[in-house]
């Protein structure tokens, strides 16, 4: 079964861009003060502080960064798709031979995993990760995250069995 926060509000990417960008300003400060080193100490002592600060504003971020995408979740199994809440209750469900169209707009690996992606996330190149569902004419999109491998080890053994079912799906992969 794979498991995945729902993305409900989609000012989340602009708020995991600026969390990202302030990691990696922390990373650089902490690597100018610790590991180059050839500072004089009153500047490596605003340095400390300015990394201090940095945190406090991205635990700050990362509260409203939670908020935007811990409220729904997607559930996806071989058999079923459902969207729940925090309780578990199931809000809608799908079975994937009754559905007319499943569509999955993914990309298979997780942010900022190299420097490349990393830099193009800074740029404001996002990953969204998003599942349409067409049933009975409706189409539903539904935006997500993956954030660890065994998410996409699990994603991907869905998509596998779906592909060799009787089941109208297309996957974007990107």
């Amino acid at each position: 079964m794979f498991k995945a926060s729902l993305i409900h509000d989609q000012s989340y990417y602009k708020e995991r861009r600026i969390l990202f960008f302030l990691s990696a300003t922390m990373l650089v400060i902490f690597v100018i003060v610790f590991v180059v080193g050839i500072l004089p100490f009153w500047s490596k002592y605003f340095l400390v502080l300015l990394i201090a600060l940095i945190l406090i504003v991205e635990m700050k971020f990362q509260k409203s960064v939670n908020k935007k995408k811990d409220r729904f979740f997607l559930h996806l199994d071989l058999n079923k798709i459902e969207i729940v809440d925090r309780d578990n209750v199931v809000i809608e469900q799908f079975h994937p031979e009754r559905i007319e169209k499943i569509e999955l707009k993914i990309q298979f690996r997780l942010l900022g995993e190299s420097i490349t992606e990393a830099v193009s996330e800074l740029k404001g190149k996002t990953y969204m990760q998003r599942l349409d569902v067409v049933e009975k004419g409706k189409k539903y999109t539904y935006f997500f995250e993956i954030n660890s491998h065994y998410m996409i080890v699990q994603l991907r053994k869905i998509v596998d069995h779906w592909k060799t079912q009787q089941v109208n799906f297309d996957m974007i992969e990107s």
